[in-house]
């Protein structure tokens, strides 16, 4: 595996739960000059400290989510995964969507890697599998599931580019 190291961006998410929608002028945005390697690094980086078992994974699928945290989701309410629901800091309502907003990427991470990553409430996580795409084809009817929208097989093959890119 590559040795994968984090910058320390500049910028992040630091509001308050109460400090309004995404874009509010106190949710300070993820920095923009932050190539596609630092973004997998920043992730990486993350997902290793919460223990996560593929930490590889968790930075793909960030990527793959997020565009690389280019996403307004991402870069102003910290949720560069697209969950939905409430985070660290709340919510946010887009149409007819409820999307979890964050206190930091760390929250963020954090979460996936508790949810996605380990076996939670009886269901099996991605580190109950032999390999990360082993785990995400598992999983990911539950994680993305086709009925959103999601093509799966377009979804694997992406994440596995993401991967490979980064040099995993």
């Amino acid at each position: 595996k590559k040795n994968v190291t984090s910058p320390q961006p500049s910028g992040g998410n630091t509001g308050s739960p109460d400090s309004g929608g995404g874009g509010n002028a106190t949710y300070a945005p993820l920095p923009l000059n932050m190539t596609k390697k630092q973004a997998f690094a920043t992730i990486y980086e993350l997902a290793k400290k919460h223990g996560s078992p593929f930490p590889e994974l968790t930075a793909a699928q960030a990527m793959f989510e997020s565009g690389y945290l280019t996403s307004a989701l991402a870069r102003m309410d910290n949720n560069p995964f697209g969950q939905t629901g409430t985070g660290s800091a709340g919510s946010v309502r887009d149409g007819s969507r409820t999307w979890a907003r964050y206190k930091s990427l760390d929250d963020a991470v954090k979460q996936h890697v508790i949810y996605w990553d380990k076996d939670y409430k009886g269901n099996k996580g991605f580190g109950s599998y032999p390999t990360s795409m082993a785990g995400l084809r598992a999983l990911l009817p539950t994680y993305a599931p086709e009925s959103d929208g999601n093509n799966h097989r377009n979804y694997m093959t992406a994440v596995a580019g993401i991967m490979a890119t980064m040099g995993f």
